[in-house]
């Protein structure tokens, strides 16, 4: 028997009341307290996504109470954590918008190691697309590719979460709380504002709320240009990683994102016809 599956009996954790299989790991409900996650490696992500790299991020957020409580994380990536009640953002909401800005300011302003984890979006770009075999059109990706750059490789990087899509973010009547610190490493804040804008959609007035929340006042014209293109850059760093996830797994679901995701790169094109 293993350590995770002592600390399971250890917590007197036998019965999985909820099964959810996800698109990456299995995550179970134990009694109205807990939550498990059993880790599903893939080679998609492996160079970039480790075990390590989240422990050091939970390690860095420390008892700033925006996330979960980890009560186990072991070094395959099995993790522990107690149960948040809590509901999906509302769109159009403004008062889920600022708690989900508050969130992030909190963990944006937190004090990082220069030697901590990198996101390396360019690398990850790359490796992903020689994964996903497709591509769109090269004009369309060097364009997102070359206003994209400066904004990524510019300084005051802090810790980000990256992965900002729905599921991975809990609303009370208290707070908003971010789940899954997977793909979690230090990066431009503004990656952050932009994965949340770009994996949920968000109309202009939404956008434009979330954003003021964040700042504290109405965004500048650069942070703006700079948010915009790095939304782009969502669209098509995801694009490629949707496709990779599904020709290594053949799951449906992954296809439905890249649609999703390529959608959002021909509004691109249309934008500038």
């Amino acid at each position: 028997m293993d350590t995770f599956e002592k600390t399971l009996l250890t917590l007197g954790l036998y019965k999985k009341e909820i099964f959810e299989e996800g698109t990456a790991n299995l995550v179970y409900r134990y009694g109205p307290s807990f939550v498990v996650r059993e880790k599903k490696t893939n080679d998609v992500d492996l160079p970039f996504q480790t075990n390590a790299t989240e422990k050091e991020a939970y390690s860095i957020i420390g008892n700033l109470n925006i996330v979960p409580e980890v009560l186990f994380l072991d070094d395959n990536g099995n993790k522990i954590e107690r149960f948040i009640q809590g509901r999906y953002f509302e769109k159009g909401n403004k008062e889920d918008l600022a708690k989900i800005a508050s969130a992030l300011k909190r963990l944006h302003f937190l004090p990082i190691a220069k030697d901590t984890t990198a996101f390396k979006p360019l690398e990850r770009l790359a490796h992903y697309k020689n994964a996903a075999k497709e591509s769109i059109d090269l004009g369309l990706e060097e364009g997102i590719i070359t206003k994209a750059t400066p904004v990524l490789t510019k300084g005051a990087y802090c810790l980000c979460h990256n992965d900002l899509w729905r599921g991975n973010i809990l609303i009370n009547e208290e707070k908003a709380y971010l789940i899954d610190l997977e793909f979690a490493s230090a990066s431009n804040p503004l990656f952050d504002l932009a994965s949340f804008i770009e994996e949920n959609s968000l109309d202009e007035e939404d956008t434009l709320s979330f954003l003021t929340s964040y700042f504290g006042r109405l965004p500048h014209k650069e942070e703006l240009d700079e948010t915009n293109a790095l939304i782009n850059f969502h669209h098509l760093l995801w694009y490629y990683w949707a496709n990779a996830r599904f020709n290594e797994t053949k799951n449906p679901i992954f296809k439905e994102i890249a649609k999703e995701k390529e959608a959002g790169l021909l509004s691109i094109k249309e934008k500038e016809v």
